[in-house]
Order: C-alpha cells, then sequence, then structure tokens
C-alpha cells in the first residue's frame, strides 16, 4: 500500500466520523426540541387553545363552530399549528353557510406565540365546501374578517405566507351580475409575503369546473381547469407579470395591470393561438344550442382580447376581443355532407357602455361549402337588451344539397338546379336565443334571388316543376320579374307581384295579394301525368276547401289548350280570388270553329258545399265539334255524327256541387237561348221511327237553315219549349223533355197538307192510291205524334190530346171572330163577355181527328176528288168529352172555316 492509498484511507476514515456525529448530534437535537415541544404543548395546550380560539372569535364577525381543537408543535414545526375540526362558519348576516371543512390548519410563530402574540404565517383548508354570494346590491357575504383595531387585535397578526385549499367545492354566485360557478378546487396555493407592501405572487389553481353561467346560458360542464400566475404587487397596482389559464385543454395567456384602490382598473391583453374549433364548440358554446352528440368538428382558430377600465361587484370594464378561423370543417348525422372550408373573423365589443345594451358582435368574411353549395356574408348584432340585427347571407345553392338537411320534409321528391341569392336583413330580434315569427315581421329586407334550370318534384299530386329560369327581388313587396318553366311539359311563363307575403306566413291572420300575368303557349292537358292520375284514381273522398287569407287576379294567354278532345286557341282573361270565392270575370277563345265568351264564378258556402254560376255566349261554333269535344256529353241519344250546323246563342248556368265539388243533378239550373244555322239531323233514330206513320224519304236526312229557341235545365229535365223547324223535308213544330236518367218525351206536330204533298211525289203504290189531296176549304190540318223512348228503345204514338187542343183553341178563335162581325154588323151579342176579353168556358166540346187508311185500288183515286162523301167518310169527326191535359202548345192561331159547296 502506497503513501496515497494510506492517506485516503484515513482521510476517508475521518469523515465518516465525522458525518456520524453529526447525525447523531440531529438526532439529539431533534429529539431534544421534540421532547420539549410535547412537555410545551402538555403544558400550555389548553390555554393557548382556549386563548386562540377566543381571539379568533373575537376576529370574525360571524359565528363560528368547532368540534375540536388541537395544539401541536410539531406537525409545523418548527412553528406551532393549530388543528380545528368541522369547522363551520356562518355567513356575515347568518343566512346560510360560508365555510364548512373537515379541517383547517393554522400555522403560528412560535416564538411569538410565547409572548402570547398570535401571529398566523399560513392557512390550510381541506375537505370541505365554500359558499360565495353576491346580492343584487352587491352586497357579499365572505368579508367575516373584522377590521377594526383593538388590544385584541394587536395581538392577532397576519404575517400569511401560504394560504393552500385542498378538496374544497365552490359554489359562487352573483346575482348582480346573472353570473353562477360551481366547481372543485382539487389543490390551489398562494404563495408571497401577504404581510408585505410590497411583495411577489405565485398562484397555482388545479380543479373541475361543474358550471358556469352568465345571464341563463350555460357554458362549460364539467371540464379541468388549471392556472398558474406570478404577479408583483404594491399598494396601487398588481401587476401580472405572467399568467396562463388551461381550460378544457385550452390555453389562455393574460397579461397586465390591476390598478387599485376600488373599484379596480384593469388593463389586461389576453391572447391564444391554435384554439381548437372542437373544444371551443363542445365546451365554450351555448349548452342550449344542443350540439349533436356525434358532432366532430376541426380548424384553427387565434384569439386577442383587451379588457380596460374599471370594475366592481356590479360594474364590467370594457371589452374588446376579436378571432378569426381558417380550414374549418364539421361532421355530424344531421349534416350528411358535412361542412368544410369554414372561415371567418369575428369581433366582440361590449361598446362604451361596458355592458350588453352597447354591446356588438359581428362576424365578417364569413364562408362554407355544403356539398356543391356555398353560403357566407357578413352578420352583425348589437345591443344583447334590444337586439338589433344586420346580416348580409350570400349564397349560390346547389338544390340537390338541401333534401339531405330537410329529410323529414315530405313536401319535394326532387330537387335540383342553381339558387344564387343576395339577402340583406335588418332590424330587431328578441330573443336572440330563440326567432320568434313575430319578431321577423319587424325586420327590413332587401333581396335579390336568381334561378337557373332548377326542377322540383312536388310530392303534392306528384307534379313535376322543370328549368325554372327567372329573377325574383323582395323589398316591400315579391317582385317576380320573369320566371319561365314547364309544369308537368307545360311551358309557362310569369310575372307578377305578391304583397304581404310575411305577414301570410308568419302569422295566423295575415292574407296574400297576388296580382300576376301567365302567358302558355301549349297547355296540352292530355299529356300531364297528373291529370291522368287524377282521371284513373279519383275516388272523390278528398274534401275540398278553399283557402280564407289568399287574393288573387290574374290576367292569362293561353295560344293553344288541349283537353281530351277539345281544343282551344287565342284564350285570353282574367281570374279573381277572394277568400271562398272563385271568379272569372273575363274569358275569350277560339274553339271549334267559332268563339267562345264567358264569365262565371265558384263559391264555396258556409256547409262547404260549393255554387257555381256562369253566363256564355258562343258564335258560329261548329255543333258536330261540339258534341265530339265534349264525349257526346256522355250520352249516346243524339250524337256527333247525327247534329251538323253552327251554334250561336247565351247560356246562363248554375249548379250547386257537394264538398268534394261533384255535382248535384238536381240543383243544375240552365236558361239557353240558342241558334242553330245551316243545320242537318241525320240518320238520327227517333225521325227513322216516324217512318212508320210518315213515309218520308227525307226523314233520313233533315236539314233547316235557322233554328231558334230557348232550353231549360231543371229538376234533372231539359226541357225544349215548342219550336219550328222549317226543314228540308217538311216544317215540323216541336217540344219536348229530356231526363238525366235518360227518358225522353217529345211532341211533334206536322202539317197534313205538306205530308200528303210529299207523299204525292212518292213513286210508290200509295200515290196511284191516294194522289194529290187539295185543300178541302176547311183550313190547314197537323198531324200530332209522341216519341217516348229510354236506354231500352223508342216508341213512337199519335198524341190525341196535343191534335184536340189545338182543334179547341181553333174553335174558341173561330167563336170569336164571329161574334165580334156580329156584332159590329148587326148589334149582336152586347151582353157577350167574350167580346171584351173575357176567358172561354174550360169545357169546351172536344173533338178527335181519326186519319183512317184503308186499303184502296189505285184507280179509285179520282174518285176521292170527284165524291166529297167519300172524302167526309175518310176525315170522321168523333167528339169528345172527357178532360184531357195539353202538353204541347200551339204557336200560330188557325181559323177554322167550314166552306158550304
Amino acid at each position: 500500500m502506497g503513501p496515497d492509498q494510506i492517506f485516503l484511507f484515513y482521510y476517508k476514515l475521518f469523515q465518516l466520523k465525522v458525518f456520524r456525529k453529526i447525525i447523531i448530534s440531529f438526532l439529539i437535537t431533534g429529539g431534544i426540541m421534540a421532547i420539549a415541544a410535547a412537555i410545551l404543548g402538555r403544558i400550555y395546550e389548553d390555554e393557548l387553545t382556549q386563548y386562540v380560539v377566543s381571539g379568533l372569535n373575537k376576529q370574525i364577525r360571524t359565528e363560528a363552530q368547532v368540534d375540536d381543537v388541537r395544539l401541536s408543535f410539531l406537525r409545523k414545526f418548527p412553528d406551532a399549528s393549530l388543528e380545528l375540526k368541522n369547522v363551520v362558519i356562518l355567513s356575515v348576516h347568518n343566512t346560510d353557510t360560508l365555510l364548512q371543512a373537515k379541517r383547517l390548519y393554522l400555522r403560528f410563530n412560535v416564538a411569538k406565540l410565547l409572548k402570547r402574540q398570535y401571529m398566523i404565517r399560513e392557512i390550510h383548508v381541506h375537505s370541505g365546501m365554500m359558499n360565495l354570494l353576491v346580492d343584487q346590491r352587491g352586497n357579499t357575504n365572505y368579508v367575516f374578517w373584522n377590521r377594526e383595531k383593538g388590544h385584541d387585535a394587536e395581538n392577532f397578526l397576519l404575517d400569511i405566507g401560504n394560504l393552500k385549499l385542498t378538496n374544497i367545492d365552490l359554489n359562487y354566485e352573483n346575482r348582480a351580475m346573472d353570473m353562477a360557478i360551481r366547481g372543485n378546487i382539487r389543490k390551489s396555493t398562494f404563495k408571497g409575503n401577504f404581510s408585505r407592501e410590497e411583495y411577489s405572487l405565485t398562484t397555482a389553481i388545479e380543479g373541475i369546473m361543474y358550471h358556469y353561467s352568465k345571464k341563463g346560458n350555460q357554458y362549460f360542464q364539467d371540464q379541468k381547469i388549471s392556472s398558474s400566475a406570478s404577479l408583483y404587487v404594491n399598494p396601487q397596482t398588481i401587476e401580472i407579470l405572467s399568467g396562463d389559464l388551461n381550460l378544457a385543454g385550452q390555453h389562455l395567456a393574460v397579461k397586465g395591470n390591476i390598478i387599485r384602490p376600488r373599484p379596480l382598473e384593469y388593463n389586461l391583453l389576453l391572447a391564444s393561438t391554435h384554439l381548437d374549433l372542437d373544444r371551443v364548440l363542445r365546451f365554450n358554446l351555448l349548452k342550449n344550442m344542443k350540439i349533436p352528440g356525434d358532432m366532430k368538428a376541426g380548424g384553427d382558430i387565434t384569439f386577442q382580447a383587451s379588457i380596460s377600465g374599471m370594475a366592481s361587484k356590479t360594474q364590467m370594464p370594457k371589452i374588446d376581443a376579436s378571432f378569426s378561423l381558417d380550414g374549418g370543417w364539421l361532421k355530424a348525422s344531421a349534416i350528411p355532407y358535412g361542412i368544410r372550408e369554414l372561415r371567418t373573423e369575428g369581433h366582440y365589443t361590449n361598446g362604451n357602455r361596458q355592458g350588453p345594451e352597447s354591446t356588438r358582435i359581428l362576424l365578417s368574411n364569413t364562408s362554407l361549402l355544403y356539398g356543391n353549395s356555398r353560403l357566407g356574408g357578413n352578420y352583425e348584432i348589437v345591443n344583447l337588451i334590444n337586439p338589433r340585427i344586420n346580416y348580409t347571407i350570400k349564397a349560390e345553392l346547389d338544390l340537390a344539397d338541401i333534401p339531405s338537411l330537410i329529410s323529414g320534409d315530405s313536401t319535394f321528391r326532387e330537387m335540383n338546379g342553381m339558387l344564387y341569392a343576395e339577402v340583406n336583413i335588418s332590424g330587431t330580434q328578441k330573443p336572440l336565443a330563440k326567432v320568434e315569427k313575430s319578431e321577423l315581421l319587424k325586420h327590413q329586407y332587401d333581396a335579390r334571388i336568381r334561378l337557373e334550370g332548377v326542377n322540383l318534384g312536388l310530392s303534392f299530386k306528384s307534379i313535376q316543376l322543370r328549368n325554372l329560369t327567372g329573377e325574383l327581388t323582395f323589398k316591400d313587396h315579391l317582385m317576380i320579374k320573369s320566371l319561365n318553366g314547364s309544369i308537368e311539359g307545360i311551358e309557362v311563363s310569369l310575372s307578377g307581384r305578391a304583397d304581404n307575403l310575411l305577414e301570410f306566413l308568419f302569422t295566423n291572420n295575415g292574407n296574400l295579394w297576388l296580382d300576376s300575368d301567365i302567358y302558355v303557349s301549349k297547355a296540352d292537358l292530355n299529356n300531364l301525368p297528373s291529370w291522368k292520375r287524377n282521371i284513373e284514381h279519383n275516388s272523390g273522398t278528398d274534401t275540398i276547401s278553399l283557402p280564407d287569407r289568399l287574393f288573387i287576379k290574374t290576367t292569362y294567354w293561353i295560344d293553344e289548350l288541349l283537353i281530351r278532345k277539345f281544343h282551344a286557341s287565342q284564350m285570353t282573361g282574367e281570374l279573381v280570388y277572394k277568400p271562398r270565392r272563385l271568379s272569372i270575370p273575363r274569358l275569350s277563345l277560339h274553339s271549334m270553329q267559332g268563339q267562345i265568351e264567358t264569365e262565371g264564378m265558384l263559391e264555396q258556402q258556409r256547409n262547404n258545399q260549393f255554387l257555381v254560376k256562369s253566363i256564355s255566349k258562343v258564335r258560329d261554333i261548329d255543333i258536330t265539334r261540339v258534341f265530339t269535344s265534349f264525349g257526346n256529353f256522355g250520352q249516346d241519344f243524339i250524337m256527333d255524327k247525327h247534329i251538323r250546323g253552327e251554334l250561336s246563342g247565351e247560356v246562363n248556368f248554375s249548379a250547386g256541387l257537394d264538398e268534394k265539388m261533384k255535382i248535384k243533378k238536381e240543383t243544375i239550373l240552365a236558361d239557353c237561348d240558342i241558334v242553330i244555322q245551316d243545320g242537318e239531323l241525320s240518320g238520327f233514330e227517333p225521325m227513322r221511327k216516324l217512318s212508320r206513320f210518315i213515309d218520308v224519304k227525307e226523314l233520313e236526312d233533315i236539314k233547316f237553315s235557322t233554328l231558334t229557341n230557348q232550353v231549360f235545365i231543371r229538376n234533372e229535365e231539359v226541357i225544349i219549349p215548342k219550336m219550328d223547324i222549317n226543314s228540308s223535308a217538311f216544317d215540323i213544330t216541336g217540344s219536348g223533355i229530356h231526363g238525366f236518367d235518360k227518358n225522353f218525351t217529345y211532341k211533334v206536330k206536322v202539317s197534313l197538307s205538306e205530308l200528303l204533298s210529299k207523299k204525292a211525289k212518292k213513286p210508290d203504290q200509295r200515290e196511284s192510291e191516294f194522289g194529290v189531296i187539295e185543300d178541302d176549304g176547311l183550313g190547314r190540318v197537323f198531324i200530332y205524334l209522341v216519341i217516348e223512348g229510354s236506354d231500352r228503345g223508342t216508341e213512337v204514338r199519335y198524341d190525341r190530346r196535343g191534335a184536340m187542343q189545338n182543334i179547341r183553341d181553333q174553335f174558341r178563335e173561330e167563336k170569336k171572330e164571329l161574334r165580334e162581325i156580329l156584332n159590329e154588323e148587326f148589334g149582336f151579342f152586347k151582353k157577350d163577355t167574350t167580346l171584351s176579353g173575357a176567358k172561354e168556358d174550360d169545357k169546351a166540346t172536344r173533338f178527335i181527328l181519326d186519319w183512317e187508311e184503308d186499303s184502296v185500288s189505285s184507280n179509285k183515286t179520282d174518285s176521292l176528288r170527284r165524291n166529297n162523301k167519300s172524302d167526309q167518310e175518310r176525315f170522321t169527326i168523333v167528339w169528345d168529352d172527357e178532360e184531357e191535359s195539353d202538353t204541347v202548345k200551339v204557336e200560330e192561331k188557325k181559323r177554322w172555316r167550314k166552306k158550304k159547296k
């Protein structure tokens, strides 16, 4: 072993002995001090404890309750420690509990304590609850230390260098500012020499914020919170050298100063970069917004704010804040395509009055992309008490993106095309969180909308709107400058204006006024899908109700209209709608080679049934086309192949409809003045039936130049009054009734002389048998026939009653005329009242003209002409005293005179 090694060995041994002595010395000293502390604690514990508790009660302005108090010189050695168990401190006004703690530790200076001076150097509150309250007047419940100086106060000194709170539930409510905070302080420390006028202070807090709300709006829920700060404090200023707040994973840097004394004046700067949009939306925004649970978001937010001005329990300093968002995106099941390319710039200030009434919130240069649609604009809100808004919305919408956002709305089955809009909205909006319809009426609007190639498929009646293109503006009213497109394949051009639109949409009693012009080049309803479906599947089960709050005035032009076999052109007119009443003041169209003009109305009555009225004038209408166009009016008695001619006239029509808008046949009333020019009745079966009585070939094809009559419809019957038909075959006087049940009765009067002359021209055996029969001097004689029929067939027979009524009228006229002559020539019958217009006795003698058509050989024809007696035998007058009602009136009055040979 060398000298160096020997020296090193003894040196280490010496160090070990010294270290051992030091350790032993410390242990001996510590043991002595511990024994001394135990002896002192035992000697002075009761006295010191009683004195400290008594002194605390004198310094506290409120009542304090403690279960147990223990003094220890070892726990916080070399200082003394006073442990208070189950401490309860009531609020200043004893209205509730200010502090409740399982343990409260007070640390005292031992040297001062032995001199009966109690210098508190540290306070530690552990496991408890703290309730801090500020009422509406700004009064607090947590200022409980007695600031008054006295003998006892001089013995109680605060030289706190450390204030600790661990596991404390905190409830803070400021009713003056309508703010509430609930949380748990897991650990907090405040270190500094608080007893000096100038000192440095470091703080650290860790905990959880359960709830933070302001003015009824909830922010942050169950979020971790931590903060740290380094401050320099003097009597005039609290300077924040550095500060950091971490809430919900977001960092916020703070620096500035606070000028004292109260009220405090703040000059603070806050800044944060790279805030996460998802956390901001999920934790920092209003809980009332009900952010979807499956929502995910991203984006980078930069935030800056300044707080300046005085602040007190009832006053806020001025706050100015700005932020920007770039690269934002949102995803959720409620927004299937997601929001991307979200960016905006924002600014907030509480204004020169540092309150909600002067608050201004602005979002500018906002833009987002949803699907193929872009939405952006500027949004401003001023005054949160009576909010005023100013929105500028710009949109380029691909309508194919919209159905994904309104999946619960079944109005549209299909939607695509582009909509470009720029909308300015300004006005008041209260409250902001919930938009009321009535508030929307107070806004001012200025909107410009442009449609390009818009296609809409409506669920109602499966209506298809195609290629809608046009411009609309809205200010005080909606103006449709030009809107073109097709409805179910029909090209339509629309222009006009709508007034009171917002009141109609947002209130229950607002009326909509619409004034429009509509142009249609060709309307072919036969190719209209919804029209076909209505015809094929019309069950008539839907009750129809006309709207109550709608007023419409429309002028329309239709170049061509096709409905089944009906064809019209050059159609123009007006339509006016008032609640429960639709009227057409004017309608003119060219159809069926003629002109039609009409006016009418449809009105819904109180029982929800309808009344329809119309007046129509027709001129030079092809009657064949009328029957063809309207499907022969659903009957096969007389059809388009039977009748020809030009129809003119006027029709007054009215009818009742039930609540399903089906015509009630029993209510139909019509008065028709008609004129048929150049008419022809061809192949008409009832006229063919006349051949059994009147063997005339012309009955197959009857032509007439003019037919004038007035036709009535009532009680489900078409009533045709007596009319004269001057036809190519012979002149006929006829009338009749045709029921809706297809039962009909027609009465016909034919001149016997015309009939005989027609027969005389026929090359058959009866011509050689009868020859030409001249007038026998008794005047003209007529044959009366009845044509009756139903859907089972037609029957023709003689009308005896009609003939008797005609002869009775002739006798009455002859008798009256003869008496007038005798009265004038000879003064006879002066007392006869019939000469003064009195009525004839209804029991006038009746007779029947019976045509006996015996089979006679042709070689006796000439003898009939020469033999009047034979003629008298053929024309036999049979008297009939029975009363028979007449159903066919004779138009012309005929005189019957008997000539003597």
